[in-house]
């Protein structure tokens, strides 16, 4: 058999992979299989682009995330307005609604109303939607995060779709504006995106890379509302309501195909449980008590006293940054 020879490597060579290419003389014995060593660089050769696409790679589920809450807030700084409108067009002419500001009793008795419709507007939101979380917390330990995810976001892309109809024949009932709510309360809502993100977050890298982690996603979100707010107001001052929620629809459809396709589950991935048996789980009482029970257990009596006050100025941050 011929020898084989090989290019000696020097140490600063030894930096950066190789490529290797063999080219053997099958005709000639006599001559040796020549193993050659032609070096890159992995910085010299990655394009700007290239560079680009690996950043955001890295950040895809913020990325998702910013998506998702971007749409929430968009449509959201409208609705309030919209039933205020709706509110006013159904009891009085288009003139006076257009100058509520010369008809003091008018916009005092209008506002009230609408104060009263958008409380049941956020009640049927809000309420369903905790319920289905609390069994959604605990079903998506055992059979996976996306799921859950999937239809809070179908619910959320349904109830844009369905406001912008409302907004189109805006001279409509208000109670019809209840009706596409009634998706995102009970497909799982706001409570149950935070549920899952948060879960999310907290498996989907090592310890110690956690906090990075949460500071990104934190950052998303905290750049999503101030940018969702702007949007929401230029929008509809150039376009108008059915233009702010089909743009939600927009937005919230994307997060949705993007969590589908690009986010990877993280749980229940070698769960071979049928559908029947998921379905009967989702729906146990146990799911609240595990929900409520697993981590309770396992603290002591002082740090069960720091977690319920922590739950609780949580809910009273939350009830406040609401009513602003």
């Amino acid at each position: 058999m011929p020898p084989t020879t090989f290019k000696s490597i020097s140490a600063s060579e030894e930096a950066y992979p190789e490529t290797i290419s063999i080219i053997p003389n099958l005709k000639d014995t006599s001559t040796p299989i020549t193993i050659d060593y032609q070096l890159t660089s992995p910085v010299a050769n990655t394009s700007p682009c290239q560079l680009v696409l690996n950043f955001f790679s890295k950040l895809r589920f913020e990325i998702a995330c910013f998506s998702m809450t971007f749409a929430l807030i968009v449509y959201q700084s409208s609705s309030t307005s919209m039933i205020l409108e709706k509110t006013c067009l159904a009891k009085y002419s288009e003139d006076i609604c257009g100058n509520l500001q010369n008809h003091t009793r008018i916009k005092s008795s209008v506002e009230q109303e609408a104060v009263n419709y958008q409380l049941i507007h956020t009640l049927i939101r809000t309420a369903p939607a905790v319920v289905v979380s609390l069994f959604i917390g605990s079903w998506s330990d055992k059979y996976g995060r996306k799921l859950p995810l999937q239809m809070a976001l179908a619910g959320a892309t349904i109830e844009a779709v369905g406001s912008s109809i409302c907004a189109y024949y805006l001279h409509s009932k208000v109670e019809y504006y209840f009706i596409p709510a009634v998706f995102m309360g009970c497909m799982g809502g706001g409570a149950t995106m935070l549920t899952i993100v948060y879960s999310y977050t907290s498996e989907s890298v090592v310890h110690e890379k956690r906090t990075m982690k949460n500071a990104f996603y934190e950052i998303a979100i905290g750049l999503a509302k101030p940018i969702g707010v702007m949007a929401g107001g230029w929008i509809y001052k150039f376009l108008g309501y059915v233009a702010v929620f089909a743009i939600g629809a927009c937005s919230m459809f994307f997060s949705l195909m993007w969590f589908t396709f690009m986010i990877p589950e993280t749980r229940g991935m070698d769960n071979k449980d049928p559908w029947t048996v998921k379905a009967k789980q989702l729906m146990s009482c146990k799911n609240i008590a595990q929900s409520f029970t697993l981590k309770v257990k396992q603290e002591s009596q002082s740090r069960k006293k720091e977690t319920i006050l922590l739950i609780i100025s949580i809910c009273i941050l939350h009830v406040s940054a609401s009513g602003k």
